[in-house]
């Protein structure tokens, strides 16, 4: 399964970005959850902000890939996902 979008309508210093995740069964209780994501920035932000959003943003989609993955092969929300929820 494949799913892919553009983001649009962001803040000013972001030109463009989009998303590809794929899912992928692994055999019995296994899912390999990866994606692909792409921000082009203006140039001024891109020299400066682009090396710490890239940590960020790396921290936030390795969290939103091993929630989505612990999801799919339990049919529960993750535990830190359940908790900041509550």
């Amino acid at each position: 399964m494949t799913f892919t979008y553009e983001a649009t309508g962001g803040p000013f210093f972001m030109r463009s970005a989009h998303n590809t995740w794929q899912v992928k069964g692994m055999g019995d209780n296994e899912t390999e959850v990866s994606l692909a994501a792409e921000m082009v920035l203006i140039p001024v932000f891109r020299t400066l902000m682009a090396p710490i959003m890239r940590r960020q943003l790396n921290r936030i989609l390795d969290e939103t890939t091993e929630e989505l993955k612990y999801y799919i092969e339990t049919g529960h929300i993750h535990p830190r996902k359940a908790a900041a929820v509550a």
